[in-house]
């Protein structure tokens, strides 16, 4: 009787083994990677959910162009189950091979995925960029993308010359920016690109802007007779100019009697961007004129202009 019991306990706990180990046979070996789904959701990239067996505590994941080599693409490794893999290059098929991880032990098997290809790019123009500064401390970045509607806009700026990559980068989502962080008087390189999706993006094009002095020369001279002749004591002729930008404290005149004849000598002083000259004045033929700026800075003579 007691041999009987023992034989049916024996078969108990082999019934019981066989189920156990069944269950977890349904997840595969430790470190085995089971399955691998994938979701190409731009055309640079795509997001891999892993299916491992027990006690698989991380995932080496190494991709290539369709047909590398086993050992020569590029390797990550993760704990995650779910990973994205970006910076791909549109319209290309790539392998891909999943290495599970147990114990910190590289599985012998692998799961490979073949000729997983990317989408066509949406990205097929270029980016535009214009600059304005009005402020000597301020540049305005404007952006155009012709197109489609972009995510965002994205540039990469430092002094002319510099690699891309060791600049400062900053994005945006609107058409302007305004930036603040750099010298006057220098030449600056700029690269910009669009991102038509949060994920993909056109190339980078280079732009140079050199930025205004601290305090820039009028520009656009110039003159109208208002009344009569220039030697009667009646006679009036305005002169004028603009200036790009302020704060400037005011504008010196220096009228000229002969062509060649250098600045600043005859001079007048005046808050505005213009001048009423009073007969009689034949002796004048032109003048120069020069903006007077905060903190003590003067512009270059802009001119001459002859009447």
């Amino acid at each position: 009787m007691s041999s009987k019991i023992t034989s049916i306990i024996s078969i108990f706990i082999f019934i019981l083994f066989i189920g156990c180990s069944s269950e977890d046979g349904e997840s595969g070996n430790c470190g085995e990677v089971i399955d691998v789904s994938f979701n190409v959701y731009s055309s640079t990239s795509l997001s891999l959910t892993i299916k491992a067996g027990h006690n698989t505590g991380s995932f080496k994941i190494e991709y290539g162009p369709a047909g590398f080599a086993k050992g020569t693409g590029v390797s990550i490794t993760t704990l995650n189950t779910v990973y994205d893999i970006g910076g791909l290059i549109p319209s290309t098929s790539y392998d891909i091979y999943v290495t599970g991880i147990c114990d910190g032990v590289e599985n012998n098997a692998f799961y490979k995925l073949s000729n997983v290809t990317t989408s066509q790019s949406r990205c097929a123009g270029n980016t535009e960029l214009d600059f304005f500064q009005f402020n000597p401390n301020e540049l305005i970045l404007q952006f155009l993308y012709r197109d489609s509607a972009p995510s965002h806009y994205e540039v990469e700026y430092g002094l002319a010359g510099f690699t891309l990559g060791t600049g400062t980068r900053i994005s945006t989502v609107y058409l302007q920016k305004t930036i603040t962080d750099f010298q006057m008087d220098k030449d600056y390189d700029f690269y910009a690109r669009t991102f038509c999706s949060p994920f993909e993006a056109t190339p980078f094009i280079k732009y140079t802007y050199r930025t205004v002095v601290p305090c820039p020369k009028p520009t656009n001279l110039r003159s109208n007779s208002i009344i009569g002749l220039c030697d009667s004591p009646d006679a009036r002729k305005s002169i004028g100019w603009d200036h790009q930008y302020g704060p400037y404290q005011n504008f010196v005149v220096s009228l000229i009697r002969t062509v060649g004849e250098a600045p600043g000598a005859n001079t007048i002083t005046t808050g505005n961007n213009g001048e009423i000259l009073h007969g009689p004045f034949c002796e004048w033929i032109g003048f120069y004129v020069k903006a007077n700026c905060n903190g003590g800075s003067s512009s270059e003579w802009a001119g001459p202009h002859y009447f």
